[in-house]
């Protein structure tokens, strides 16, 4: 890595800025599958600081192959046993790691079963809204039924209080036995019937029905 540039970037505000040589060293180590640095190695961050500040200063000013040669020079940085993670870490980290990974499956089945159970949820408030609608417009078409009805039963109530008005008298006269009427009324009435009943006898013969005779009998 070069220090100048490493020094320029710790220089950066944001973020980058921000980055720790440390962190930059473990994924370089993790690529060789080798056990990485602690987080906190404060003597590696410090060291990285000096050796960079270093490389700038020696760079500052140099052009053409005095650029070259002093942009060659490699830096070497001791790291002491005890900067690394102990088996014993790793092993806890790799378990945490691993507990960590099930938790997150975990979550994401039932976050998967959440979803599918607000979409059921979902088509399910949406039939049963369909299914208000459809029952609000049927009431409605109900309702005016059955104002169509009340007011054909005003309009006939209206007619048979008319006809009682003008008919009333007849009405009442037709509601009387055959006993309780004239003699001469009652001849009319029976020749009356005499003729409907010929005709009655008449049209069942046309059709080939067989009708021997028809009787009256007075209720009272």
């Amino acid at each position: 890595m070069c220090l100048k540039s490493w020094y320029d970037f710790t220089r950066k505000k944001g973020p980058e800025g921000k980055l720790k040589l440390v962190d930059i060293i473990n994924r370089f180590l993790a690529e060789q599958h080798v056990t990485p640095l602690k987080e906190n190695c404060i003597r590696i961050e410090e060291h990285g600081k000096a050796l960079s500040s270093i490389a700038k200063s020696n760079l500052s000013g140099k052009r053409g192959q005095q650029y070259t040669s002093c942009s060659n020079v490699f830096r070497r940085i001791n790291i002491m046993k005890s900067e690394l993670i102990q088996s014993e870490d790793l092993n806890e980290t790799r378990k945490t790691m691993e507990q960590l990974q099930a938790q997150t499956t975990q979550h994401s089945e039932q976050n998967r079963y959440i979803n599918e159970r607000c979409e059921q949820l979902s088509e399910s408030l949406k039939t049963l809204n369909d299914q208000k609608c459809k029952s609000e417009e049927e009431l409605e078409e109900q309702v005016n039924r059955n104002a169509e009805l009340e007011q054909s039963n005003k309009q006939l109530l209206e007619l048979v209080t008319k006809l009682e008005e003008l008919h009333g008298k007849d009405l009442d006269k037709r509601r009387k036995t055959f006993t309780d009427v004239r003699q001469g009324q009652q001849h009319r009435i029976m020749m009356e019937l005499k003729t409907k009943a010929g005709g009655s006898l008449w049209f069942a013969k046309a059709f080939g029905l067989d009708v021997p005779s028809i009787k009256f009998e007075d209720e009272a």
